[in-house]
Order: C-alpha cells, then sequence, then structure tokens
C-alpha cells in the first residue's frame, strides 16, 4: 500500500467517524422532550397552540402581540372604555422618524389603576403623573426598566421611550396584589 492509500483511508475513516457521532447526538436530541428532561415525545401527538404569541423580550417580562387595535388618543379625545387620553401631546421630530411626547395622568385607588390601558406609537416618549390615593403603590413596566412607588396621597412621575411595539402589562408589583394590573400598548409605527 503506497502512502496516498493509506492518507485516503485514513480520511475516510475519520469522515466516517464523524458522520456516525453527528447521527448519533442528533437522533438522541429528537429523542427529547420539548422541555429539554429526556422522556420522548411521540410524534403523533397535537401540538398545542400557545394562548397568545410571545414576542421576544427582556427576562421577566410581558411584550406580546398586540391583541386589540386601539389608535393612540390625542389630547381632548373622547375616551373608549378605560383607554387614556393624554393630557398633552407634542410632535418630536427626529432625522428619520417623527414621535410625541404624550403626557398622562394615572392613579391607583381601592386596587385598581384608573386609567388601565395606555396606548401609544413606536418611539414615543411616555410620561405619566402617576398619584396613589388610598395607601402605598407601585408601577413595574419591566419590558422598560421602569419602576416607581408612589406612597398614599403622592403624585410621582415616570418617564421613557415607547419601544418597541406590542402590548405589555403594568403591575403593581410588591405593595399590592398582583391583581392590580393595566395594559400598556405600543403601536407599531409603519
Amino acid at each position: 500500500m503506497n502512502k496516498n492509500s493509506k492518507t485516503s483511508i485514513a480520511i475516510g475513516l475519520a469522515v466516517g467517524i464523524l458522520v456516525i457521532l453527528f447521527i448519533v447526538i442528533g437522533a438522541g436530541k429528537r429523542a427529547k422532550a420539548p422541555d429539554g428532561r429526556g422522556s420522548p415525545r411521540t410524534p403523533s401527538a397535537p401540538e398545542t397552540a400557545p394562548k397568545e404569541e410571545k414576542l421576544p423580550t427582556v427576562e421577566g417580562g410581558t411584550r406580546a402581540m398586540i391583541s386589540e387595535t386601539i389608535t393612540a388618543p390625542e389630547p381632548g379625545a373622547t375616551s373608549s372604555g378605560d383607554v387614556a387620553v393624554p393630557i398633552s401631546s407634542i410632535e418630536l421630530k427626529g432625522a428619520s422618524a417623527t414621535a410625541a411626547l404624550r403626557t398622562f395622568e394615572m392613579k391607583a385607588e381601592k386596587n385598581t389603576f384608573t386609567p388601565a390601558t395606555i396606548v401609544v406609537n413606536e418611539l414615543d416618549v411616555i410620561e405619566i403623573k402617576f398619584t396613589a390615593v388610598d395607601k402605598d403603590y407601585s408601577v413595574l413596566l419591566p419590558d422598560f426598566g421602569v419602576y416607581r412607588k408612589a406612597s398614599a396621597g403622592e403624585t410621582v412621575k415616570i418617564q421613557f421611550q415607547a419601544y418597541p411595539f406590542g402590548e405589555y402589562t403594568f403591575l403593581c408589583s410588591d405593595v399590592c396584589a398582583p391583581a392590580v394590573q393595566g395594559k400598556f400598548i405600543v403601536n407599531k409605527r409603519s
């Protein structure tokens, strides 16, 4: 056997071993359940659709697809349901986009946020004047890194930029029941 034949056989064996390893590792991954615990899933098991489609978010975040279409209201508009109407809106023009500085008033009283839904457009700068009426409350929007606490009777200012689009949940995190929450909708800018 010459040197070229020995090299060809060695390369062939190495490629063969790699192919076998790839097949064995790939088959092992397919046999595991989606939760990664190793229990095989039957191929005929029906896939369950998620309740709502989730979008990429931060750890502990609530970002999801927008479930209802609501136009961001302008100051002076009539509120539909429990949707916040801004007390002011100032147009902000940048090099590539137009946004607005929208100011809202929100209060928490009797374990309820009023209004419970705030609708804005992507890239808007949001200012919320938040008042805790009857006891201590907090506002947590984990997707935006927002946390503010207000003592009974106190008004605090919350500011952040609405980006990216999606539907978010804001809640009272540590001083009241977890059921005290509202909805923050950021409409996608076209």
